[in-house]
């Protein structure tokens, strides 16, 4: 054979290498002059989920009031009711007052 030829034998050969593996997972054995191919390993399965990240909290101010409602009993016409609602920021940031009306 001359030296193209060969060339072209051994192209032909490496292209048709593809098909040949589809016929070895098609039968048992390979065609005669390929060597079998391992299957690929089965896929890794990891069972545990990863923890949830540690949340982190957020300074905030929170208010807490020592009672929320004022019983000002029978009010007297022309009188002007008086009562202090003490309060405490419980919270870890500052606890602003913006404005405060009567209900």
């Amino acid at each position: 054979m001359s030296g193209n030829n060969i060339a072209a034998l051994v192209l032909a050969a490496f292209l048709a290498l593809p098909a040949a593996s589809a016929l070895a997972e098609d039968t048992a054995s390979p065609p005669e002059g390929i060597a079998p191919v391992a299957p690929a390993a089965a896929p890794v399965t990891v069972s545990s989920p990863t923890p949830p990240a540690e949340s982190v909290a957020m300074p905030k101010p929170v208010i807490r009031f020592d009672s929320e409602k004022a019983d000002m009993g029978a009010v007297k016409a022309g009188a002007t009711p008086e009562h202090t609602f003490t309060f405490y920021n419980d919270g870890n940031d500052t606890l602003k007052i913006i404005s405060a009306s009567p209900s």
